[in-house]
C-alpha cells in the first residue's frame, strides 16, 4: 500500500490519492490474504495432529483480521498521515521541514533511488534473450534438483530432534534410543472388557493373542510375558476337584491367590468389579506385557507398532489398547506426515490457482 501511494500523483487530493492506492494495491492484498487463509483453512480441517490444526485456525484467523485491519485501520492511518504529508508527516511535530528546491521534473523528483534502479538497470537486464535462456536452465536444473530431493527424502522424527544439541538432557535421549527404547521394549496391553474366563474358548482366544504377539520378529517369547492368568490357573491346579466353570471367580481363591508374595505383583494388572455374586466375572480390566529386542530404529518401532496395533484390533471384543512403550505420538507423526503433507501442498495449490482464475485475470487485462 506504501508503494502505490508514492506512485500516486501528489497533487492530487488526499482521498483521490487512497483510491488509486486501494484500486492498484487493494487487489494484491485481498488475494494474497484470501490465498494464505484458504491453505490454513484447509490445514484446519485436513491435518490430522491436533496442534497443528489449532496452529492452522489460529493462523488462519489472525490473517482475515490482518487483511481488515490493513483495509480499514491502516487505511485510516495513511489519509491521516497524506494530510500531514505537506508538512513533513506524522512526526512533523518533531522536526523542521526543509524547503526542497523547485524542480522541473516531478516525476523522477517522487522516485526513490532502488525504484530507479530496478526501472532502469534491472528489468531490461533480465529481459535479454541470453540472460532469459540461462534462467530458464537454472530453473530446470532447480526443479530437477528439487523433485530428486522430494522423491529421496526419508522421514526421521526422534525424541532428540525435539531437544537442543546442547541440552544435558540430550545424553539421555541418545542412550535411551540405543539401549532402552531397542532392547528393553516391554509394552502394557490393557484388556478393558475381560472375557469370561471360565469358558475354554475364552481362554483360547487370550492365548492365541499372546501366542501371536511372542512370534513376531522382535519378541523375546514366552519367557519374557508377564500375565497373571497362568498363574492364578496354576494356583488353581493345586486344589483338588476345581471346577473351573464353578470355582475360577470365587473371592476365596482370588484373595488368596493375589495375598500370596509371588503373585503380589499381579494386583496392579488387574482391577476388580465391587458388588459382585461370589463366582460370577469379576474382572473389571486387567493388562498384561510381553517383551521385545533389537528395535534400534525408529523405522522399525513404526513396523512393529503398527502390527500389534493390527493384531489387537483383530479381537475387537477384548477393547485392548497398547501404553507404557515408546513416544507412540511420534511414530503416529511419522506415518501422517508425509501424506498428510502432500494432501495440504495438492490442496494448497487448488484452492490458489481458483482463487487466482478469479481475481487476478481484471487485473491483467487493465
Amino acid at each position: 500500500m506504501l508503494g502505490a501511494w508514492r506512485t500516486t500523483n501528489r497533487r492530487l487530493l488526499v482521498e483521490e490519492r487512497m483510491a488509486l492506492t486501494m484500486s492498484d494495491a487493494g487487489l494484491s492484498i485481498t488475494v494474497t490474504s484470501v490465498t494464505d487463509f484458504g491453505c490454513f483453512a484447509l490445514g484446519y480441517f485436513l491435518c490430522p495432529i491436533p496442534a497443528v490444526s489449532d496452529f492452522c485456525l489460529l493462523t488462519a484467523t489472525g490473517i482475515m483480521m490482518d487483511y481488515l485491519f490493513q483495509i480499514t485501520f491502516y487505511a485510516s492511518v495513511m489519509v491521516y498521515g497524506g494530510r500531514k504529508e505537506a508538512d513533513g508527516g506524522l512526526l512533523a511535530c518533531c522536526y523542521k521541514l526543509k524547503s526542497r528546491k523547485n524542480t522541473t521534473n516531478d516525476h523522477y523528483m517522487q522516485q526513490p533511488y532502488i525504484h530507479r534502479w530496478f526501472g532502469d538497470t534491472y528489468a531490461p537486464f533480465i529481459l535479454r534473450k541470453d540472460v532469459r535462456i540461462i534462467s530458464m536452465i537454472a530453473f530446470l536444473i532447480y526443479a530437477s534438483l528439487a523433485i530428486y530431493g522430494c522423491i529421496s527424502i526419508s522421514v526421521d522424527i526422534s525424541p532428540r530432534k525435539y531437544i537442543r544439541d546442547d541440552s544435558p538432557i540430550q545424553p539421555f535421549i541418545n542412550l535411551a534410543d540405543k539401549y532402552i527404547w531397542a532392547d528393553n521394549v516391554m509394552p502394557v496391553f490393557h484388556v478393558m472388557n475381560p472375557p469370561d474366563f471360565r469358558t475354554t474358548e475364552a481362554r483360547a482366544r487370550m492365548n492365541e493373542l499372546i501366542y501371536r504377539l511372542e512370534h513376531t520378529t522382535y519378541s523375546i517369547g514366552r519367557v519374557s510375558t508377564n500375565f497373571w492368568l497362568w498363574e492364578y490357573q496354576r494356583f488353581l491346579n493345586d486344589f483338588p476337584n476345581i471346577n473351573y466353570t464353578k470355582n475360577f471367580y470365587e473371592k476365596k481363591y482370588l484373595i488368596d491367590f493375589f495375598d500370596q508374595s509371588d503373585s503380589q505383583q499381579y494386583r496392579t494388572y488387574v482391577k476388580m468389579k465391587s458388588n459382585v455374586t461370589n463366582g460370577e466375572p469379576c474382572i473389571a480390566a486387567f493388562a498384561f506385557q510381553t517383551s521385545f529386542y533389537g528395535l534400534d530404529s525408529w523405522e522399525k518401532r513404526h513396523n512393529e507398532l503398527y502390527r500389534w496395533r493390527a493384531m489387537i484390533a483383530e479381537y475387537s471384543d477384548f477393547d485392548i489398547f497398547l501404553a507404557g512403550i515408546f513416544s507412540p505420538f511420534l511414530i503416529d507423526q511419522r506415518k501422517s506426515i508425509a501424506p498428510s503433507s502432500m494432501q495440504s501442498i495438492g490442496s494448497a495449490i487448488s484452492v490458489m490457482a481458483i482463487l487466482s482464475v478469479f481475481f487476478l485475470p481484471d487485473k491483467v487485462n487493465k
